[in-house]
C-alpha cells in the first residue's frame, strides 16, 4: 500500500511538473532518479556500487542534461520565478523522490508476486489521485474520438511497464535497474521523436543520446564480464565492476 501511495503521488506530481515547467526542465529533474536510487540503495540496502555502475549513473545524468538542452540556459538572461514556476519545481523534485521510493520499496519486497504489487498500486493510486484531483483540480471528461484510444493505450502501457519494472527489481539491484530505465526512457524517446513526429534531434540531443547509450552498454558489459568470472577468468578479476 505504501508503494501505491508513492506511485499515485508521483503520477499526480508529474502532471503538475509538466504543466508548469517546460518539458526539458521537468525531465532533467524527474529523470535524475538513478542518482537518488543508487545512493539510497547503497545506504539502506548495502547494495554494491561498482566503478562501472557509478560511471553509468554519471553518464546518464550528463546525457539527460544535454538531452533537455540545459546548457543553453547558461547563455540566457536570469529568469524571474513566478509562483507557478515554484510549484512546478517543487512538484518535479518531490516526484523524483517518490519515483525513487517506489523502486526502493519494490526492491525491498521483491519476494511478493508482481501481480499483487501491481494490483495494490492500481487501486491505491486510483483513490489517491481522485482525492488529489478533487482537492487541487477539477474533473473533466475527455474529448470523443482518438483521445479515448490514447487514454486506453496509456493505461495499458503504464500497467505493462509497472509490471515489468517490478519483475526487473525482483531479479536485479535497484541501482542498475533505475539507471537502465532512465537511459532507456531517453533513448526510446528519441526513436519515437524521429519516427513518429519526424523531428530530427539537434547536436545537444545527439550528444545526450550517445551518452545514455554508452551508459546502457557499460551496464550490459559489466553484467557479461561478471557472468564470465569463474568460467573463463579467475575469481576476483572483475572486482572493479
Amino acid at each position: 500500500m505504501v508503494r501505491g501511495v508513492f506511485g499515485g503521488l508521483a503520477f499526480f506530481l508529474n502532471f503538475i511538473a509538466f504543466r508548469y515547467l517546460s518539458l526539458g526542465e521537468a525531465s532533467v529533474i524527474i529523470f535524475s532518479s538513478p542518482v537518488v536510487v543508487t545512493i539510497f540503495a547503497r545506504v539502506f540496502f548495502k547494495e554494491p556500487c561498482s566503478i562501472f555502475q557509478s560511471i553509468s549513473v554519471i553518464l546518464t545524468v550528463v546525457g539527460i542534461v544535454f538531452t533537455t538542452k540545459l546548457p543553453t540556459r547558461f547563455n540566457e538572461s536570469p529568469i524571474a520565478y513566478s509562483s507557478e514556476k515554484i510549484y512546478g519545481l517543487l512538484a518535479a523534485i518531490f516526484s523524483l523522490f517518490c519515483i525513487s521510493a517506489i523502486q526502493l520499496i519494490t526492491r525491498k519486497i521483491r519476494n511478493v508476486h508482481q501481480s499483487i504489487m501491481t494490483f495494490n498500486f492500481g487501486w491505491v493510486g486510483l483513490l489517491e489521485i481522485a482525492l488529489l484531483t478533487a482537492v487541487f483540480g477539477n474533473f473533466k471528461w475527455q474529448l470523443c474520438g482518438i483521445q479515448s484510444i490514447y487514454i486506453l493505450l496509456l493505461a495499458l502501457f503504464s500497467f505493462s511497464g509497472d509490471t515489468i519494472l517490478v519483475m526487473a527489481l525482483q531479479c536485479e539491484y535497484a541501482g542498475p535497474v533505475s539507471t537502465v530505465r532512465a537511459a532507456a526512457d531517453i533513448s526510446l524517446a528519441f526513436v519515437w521523436q524521429v519516427i513518429v513526429f519526424h523531428d530530427v534531434p539537434d547536436s545537444y540531443g545527439i550528444i545526450g543520446a550517445t551518452l545514455v547509450s554508452v551508459s546502457i552498454f557499460l551496464i550490459g558489459l559489466g553484467k557479461w564480464l561478471i557472468s564470465l568470472e569463474g568460467k573463463i577468468f579467475s575469481c576476483g578479476k572483475f572486482k572493479f565492476i
